[in-house]
Order: structure tokens, then sequence, then C-alpha cells
């Protein structure tokens, strides 16, 4: 599967996107930058990657998992570094619709030594087939983060995104219930 097959499998057919690039530049408390790119469609996004991916200012390249009612939201307030109005862009009050459910899956041994993931990709693989049978779901699509699995389970036609929150507060706690080490942070 290709970069876009996979974006049209688990993102909105349309909308705003978002790619979020983790710089090697740091902040004043050592923290790295987020840059967010707006796209209008998943050609171009999915056309961007290979090219953001392999510039070394970045870190990280990764997306934005569901569609935005806007390409961001301007606010008031005047960034020091730009001069310019803050924005937001990957916020609640912006999101428009998702087309998946998913889970962040951290792995390493550092992880798994907090409870916070699992020693191995094969390990929380293994464990996160065995949390879709305990609740009735598929096994989902897994890809390889880097350091653990994103785990993606596209849905046939998009959804709303307040009826995507009650589900995916749904899913966060079944990971609990169920002791599945997934961030809680990525799947509100």
């Amino acid at each position: 599967m290709d970069t876009l097959d996979f974006l049209s499998k688990t993102l909105p057919a349309y909308g705003n996107y978002c790619l979020v690039l983790t710089t090697v530049e740091t902040d004043s408390r050592g923290r790295p930058y987020k840059v967010h790119i707006p796209y209008s469609d998943l050609e171009t996004m999915a056309a961007a990657l290979p090219r953001l991916e392999r510039n070394p200012k970045y870190t990280a390249v990764y997306h934005a998992c569901g569609s935005y009612q806007r390409p961001y939201i301007e606010l008031d307030e005047i960034s020091e570094k730009t001069g310019k109005p803050k924005r937001k862009y990957r916020v609640p009050e912006n999101t428009a619709e998702a087309r998946a459910f998913w889970l962040d899956i951290d792995c390493g041994e550092d992880k798994a030594a907090k409870g916070k993931g699992y020693p191995t990709q094969k390990d929380a693989a293994k464990a996160v087939v065995t949390f879709a049978k305990q609740i009735g779901w598929p096994t989902p699509m897994m890809v390889s983060s880097g350091y653990g699995l994103h785990c993606y389970w596209p849905l046939e036609e998009s959804i709303a995104a307040d009826e995507w929150r009650a589900t995916a507060k749904w899913l966060k706690s079944a990971t609990t219930h169920f002791r599945l080490l997934a961030d809680p942070s990525q799947s509100r």
C-alpha cells in the first residue's frame, strides 16, 4: 500500500489536513518545535511526505488523523518568535471529521520498564491483536512509528468529530480495562 492509499483509507475524503513536523531546533526549555503544515487535499499531502521525511531539519513527520474545518484558527495573541498572530491547528473546536479510530503503542525496554509500553513491536502487535479480539473489533492496520506501533481501525465512511469522540472515549476506557498499554493522549 502506498502513502496515498493509506491516507485515503484512514482520513476523511474532504476537509483540511495537517502534517506535523518535529524540529531539531529546540525552544528555551529544550523542547523541539512543532511545525504544522496544512493541506487542502490528500494527494498534495502524500506527495510532500517523502521530501519532508528526508529533510534533516526534522526529527519526525506525522499526519493528523482527522480533517479540520479550517486550515488553522488564528488567535489575537502575537507570537514572540514570528511576530505574527499565533495559530491553533489540531484542536477540538476545529476538528471536522474522522475516518478511523487509532491507538499509539510505545515500545522499547525503557517504556516497558516504566509500564508504559512493550519491549518490542512484536510484543505490542500481539497485545493489540488480543485486545481487538477482546473488544470484538477486527485486527487493525499496524504501522511502525519507528519506536512503536500506530494502530488504525478504518471506517467505511467518515463520521463527525462528536460521534468519533464518543467512541474514542470508550476505546480509551477499553484499553485501561483490558490493560493494553496504549498512549492515552493519542486516542482522545
